[in-house]
């Protein structure tokens, strides 16, 4: 069921599914809305649970926000949602990429309602400080440079290269996009207390297999699932399989 509500200001839309006293809240990628996890949860069996899929501000249904954001105020977002419709507050959160560093600010800054934690290709280990300096600085600044209409293609190509390609590509949220790529959650996956399952597509050429390693070893209480011949979207690509690790995970006594 499709449903509508005012947050913080931003009209966040939403998919709302199942009926119990359990909830799981799916936060998708950058570029990408709530129909994502549509193959996922087709696949899913975890009866006496709501599902619910959000379109975060700026993406699918959701409402572009007036300033700029960052990943802190995605997170409140998240939160005031649970407030609003998830008063149970027994929370399993699946976030997948962007999705997954805004589940992570929380489980880590706030995570006295979180059951379990799903993180799919997570942000947040991609880089060292001066490799997220360096992205922040040539997103920003760099595009004085490409104002011309036949510089458009050299742009892209620069932004692809340096791992950018997002900012070109949400041109509404550019700004929102440099603040959450400067932002360095790697500090915040000690602090993650929740069980949670890292699920990592073996081919990810976006966020290689060596940072779920990297992640699921900083977190206390990870396990690591690896997807075999999938990419970034590998719960896109083998939504059965993934399914199966997630029930697999939260049926875990």
């Amino acid at each position: 069921m499709e449903k509508r509500l005012v947050m913080h200001g931003i009209l966040i839309a939403y998919h709302e599914e199942g009926r119990g006293d359990r909830a799981v809240i799916f936060l998708h990628g950058w570029r990408s809305n709530g129909t994502i996890w549509r193959p996922l949860i087709d696949c899913l069996e975890i009866g006496k649970r709501t599902l619910y899929s959000l379109d975060l501000p700026g993406f699918g249904m959701s409402e572009t926000p007036k300033e700029c954001l960052t990943v802190g105020d995605y997170a409140d977002i998240v939160k005031g949602f649970v407030d609003a419709v998830c008063p149970e507050k027994d929370i399993v959160l699946v976030g997948h990429s962007f999705g997954a560093r805004i589940a992570v600010k929380i489980a880590a800054e706030d995570p006295e309602w979180l059951a379990r934690l799903v993180l799919i290709g997570s942000g947040g280990a991609d880089m060292n400080a001066a490799e997220r300096g360096a992205k922040k600085a040539i997103a920003k600044f760099a595009k004085p440079f490409f104002k011309a209409r036949f510089m458009q293609p050299l742009r892209k190509r620069l932004y692809t290269m340096i791992g950018a390609g997002d900012y070109v590509e949400t041109p509404e949220l550019k700004e929102t996009f440099v603040n959450v790529i400067g932002e360095d959650i790697a500090p915040l996956f000690p602090k993650v207390m929740a069980d949670t399952l890292v699920i990592w597509g073996e081919k990810d050429d976006m966020a290689p297999l060596a940072y779920g390693k990297k992640i699921a070893a900083k977190i206390p209480n990870a396990d690591l699932e690896i997807v075999e011949n999938a990419g970034h979207y590998c719960f896109v690509e083998k939504p059965a399989e993934c399914a199966e690790l997630i029930r697999e995970f939260l049926e875990k006594k």
